[in-house]
């Protein structure tokens, strides 16, 4: 299952002029949409209010870093990556967040998001290198 969003979703996202205010509301929807397709799957997945938000900081520091790179010159990944980064930092969050057995597999969180297991494992390495593996975990919100 995909994501259903607006149609302005990815120029929402990209455009660095655009308030916070009107991006998180979209992107929470959607990880609310995933994270329901998650515990459809899988009745005893829960993901606590703190992995969403740590999720949203996440991708917030990798579009930040990726907008500062290709202002530098480097070609801005195209509009079709950023389901894929999404889940990706969904996937980070939910595994800085608690044991490695609640983690749901690559499979799993495929089925759910919809966006493919090799682009989540590709997306979750560009994104963990972005940041300089410096990704923390759902404890240290507060500190980003």
């Amino acid at each position: 299952m995909s994501c259903k969003r607006p149609a302005t979703f990815v120029d929402q996202v990209q455009q660095p002029k655009q308030a916070a205010g009107q991006v998180v509301p979209l992107l929470r929807h959607c990880l609310n949409l995933w994270i329901k397709q998650l515990t459809t799957l899988q009745p005893k997945f829960s993901v606590p209010l703190e992995v969403l938000e740590y999720c949203i900081s996440v991708f917030g520091r990798f579009k930040t870093r990726t907008a500062l790179t290709s202002m530098a010159g480097s070609i801005p990944p195209p509009a079709t990556c950023i389901p894929g980064e999404l889940a990706a930092c969904l996937w980070i969050a939910i595994k800085s967040d608690g044991p490695r057995a609640s983690v749901p597999s690559r499979t799993l969180l495929s089925t759910a998001t919809g966006v493919s297991g090799e682009m989540l494992t590709s997306k979750e390495l560009e994104i963990l290198i972005a940041l300089d593996w410096k990704v923390g975990s759902c404890s240290s919100l507060s500190q980003l």
